[in-house]
């Protein structure tokens, strides 16, 4: 290598810089490299500059012996180019990556603006609908009213009893969405065999081709030709009745079935793999639960480390979105039994079915940004160079009341 050149990273190649680290992740050869020396972070920072054009004059005879690591190690490795010098010929270009987006939801602040802006586009944005369609449960789960804000749970949800959708709210919904490009719709209970509300599911079905995935607790399942004729997704507390969910299973049959188990422990983990080796179940997800008692458990489980995230398999794509949206929760809408709607389970409520149409739910919920677009703009990611190579914030964060779920900046959890 001489010792006069121009050097730059290549263009797959994704920079985070923060005062006191950079981070350089190469997105084809998922290769990440950190730097916590001000040297490096000089160059890097001057290399991203607009005039820089992507990369910089480099004498090896005048680099501090850190930079001339850095270079030689991550040309070696392939993701940084080094061009002769030349006076008389041009300053070279190396296209640095650059998120531009034709329609920035951030430089629109007013809600009526929003529908000329986006038009018949936005109906594409809703991918995922779930109705709770009462709250009649009688399974006596300890963390009944805790579950569904961490993980896809029935609930008990609210203050009355009875509380349910009614035929024309339901109706409503099932009309409104069948003009959506949406694959199906996910319907939780309490109770979801009254008889009253899949006659009406039924119906759309034939009606307009809709597709359904019921959730019911394990002990609320019962037979019945119209829901085991869809997707049936069995969910099971921690602590569960093994030999009656065994029964459950055997009852089902050849019922296309999911069984989603709640963790709380390791002993919860071992007992769920012993019914799953016993019982030959294929199809099965197993959810760890923060109860405010298993930070051990919780944070081996859940929580980032740095390994991991040095390890992260990520696009380009995947981090410009990071930086825009939360790919957990975006095109989410969530309707309660009591018609409220939201675009997160622990979020605020956004309109009431027969009152807002989907479509204006969409729009507000872009505007004024519940869970949509909630990326991890706020301290300590804010100050981390893993900010957009992390997963986006989950309901695991907002239900515990912690900013982020790993091993790199910590802090003691708060339980809600």
């Amino acid at each position: 290598m001489e010792t006069k050149f121009w050097y730059g990273l290549k263009s797959e190649v994704y920079v985070r810089l923060c005062s006191d680290r950079a981070l350089a992740y190469d997105t084809k050869q998922k290769i990440c490299r950190i730097s916590e020396d001000r040297h490096v972070i000089h160059l890097l920072r001057t290399a991203e500059e607009d005039e820089s054009l992507g990369c910089v004059l480099i004498d090896m005879n005048w680099q501090f012996p850190s930079v001339k690591e850095w270079i030689q190690s991550t040309c070696k490795d392939g993701m940084a180019v080094a061009f002769p010098y030349f006076k008389d010929k041009e300053h070279p270009v190396i296209l640095r990556p650059l998120l531009s987006l034709n329609k920035d939801v951030n430089k629109i602040s007013d809600e009526n603006i929003m529908s000329s802006f986006w038009g018949g586009d936005i109906k594409h944005f809703l991918n995922s609908l779930t109705v709770f369609v009462n709250n009649n449960c009688t399974s006596g789960c300890m963390m009944c009213k805790n579950y569904f804000k961490q993980i896809p749970f029935c609930t008990n949800y609210g203050t009355s009893n009875d509380s349910s959708i009614t035929s024309h709210q339901l109706t409503s919904i099932l009309t409104e969405v069948s003009d959506f490009p949406i694959s199906h719709i996910n319907i939780f209970g309490g109770d979801i065999y009254d008889e009253r509300l899949l006659s009406i599911l039924e119906s759309a079905v034939k009606r307009d081709t809709l597709h359904f995935r019921f959730y019911t607790h394990y002990k609320k399942y019962k037979k019945n030709a119209f829901v085991d004729s869809q997707e049936v997704h069995i969910l099971i507390p921690s602590r569960f009745d093994s030999i009656y969910l065994m029964s459950v299973c055997k009852h089902m049959g050849a019922t296309e079935k999911i069984l989603h188990f709640v963790v709380e422990n390791d002993d919860d983990v071992q007992v769920v793999e012993d019914f799953i080796d016993k019982n030959d179940i294929v199809l099965y997800q197993m959810y760890p639960f923060y109860t405010g008692v298993n930070e051990p458990f919780f944070r081996k489980n859940v929580y980032m480390s740095k390994k991991e995230l040095m390890n992260s398999e990520i696009s380009m794509r995947e981090i410009f979105r990071n930086q825009k949206l939360n790919a957990n929760n975006f095109g989410s809408l969530y309707i309660m039994p009591d018609g409220s709607i939201k675009a997160h389970m622990n979020g605020q409520t956004l309109g009431y079915v027969g009152k807002n149409e989907l479509l204006d739910i969409i729009y507000k919920e872009i505007v004024i940004n519940t869970a949509w677009r909630k990326v991890r703009d706020k301290e300590p990611c804010s100050q981390c160079v893993f900010q957009n190579l992390c997963p986006p914030t989950s309901s695991y964060e907002t239900a515990i009341g912690r900013d982020n779920l790993c091993d790199v900046y910590n802090k003691t959890i708060v339980s809600s």
